[in-house]
């Protein structure tokens, strides 16, 4: 049985553990991407020559499915439709999509390569359009 590790003393010590122990479990999870991140590498070129950039920081493995998941904040400056665009015109086939309320999940493969892409919808779909009709004009339930 593993022995606990020492409670830190002090708040530079608990720090310390805490990005070592991060550290760590990003570095096995690239480990265990560097498959699928090599068959991915065939495609950089096009991606860079699209205008867009991947960021390192943002390629995770998506366990549950093997597939690489491209994962990207709000303010994220990656255009996720324009990606799948490129990929599907690579020769990727979408595998899987989910729609969610302001996005789709997207699952799309070439071969062995899988990867999920989260896709912002246009503004107008992911937000219902206000009742227009006269009775909800003047507040009577339909």
């Amino acid at each position: 049985m593993k022995k606990a590790a020492p409670q830190p003393a002090t708040l530079f010590e608990a720090c310390m553990q805490q990005e070592q122990s991060r550290h760590a479990r990003r570095i096995k999870e690239i480990k265990s991407m560097e498959a699928r991140l090599a068959m991915l590498d065939a495609y950089m070129p096009a991606i860079r020559a699209a205008g867009l950039t991947l960021w390192l920081r943002d390629l995770e493995s998506n366990y549950g499915d093997k597939a690489l998941r491209l994962t990207c904040g709000i303010f994220c400056s990656l255009n996720h439709q324009r990606l799948l665009d490129l990929l599907l015109g690579q020769g990727f086939n979408e595998v899987e999509r989910n729609e969610h309320g302001s996005f789709s999940s997207v699952v799309v493969g070439k071969g062995r390569l899988r990867l999920h892409i989260n896709v912002d919808k246009p503004l107008e779909l992911a937000i219902p359009a206000p009742d227009s009709s006269p009775a909800a004009a003047v507040g009577v339930p339909a």
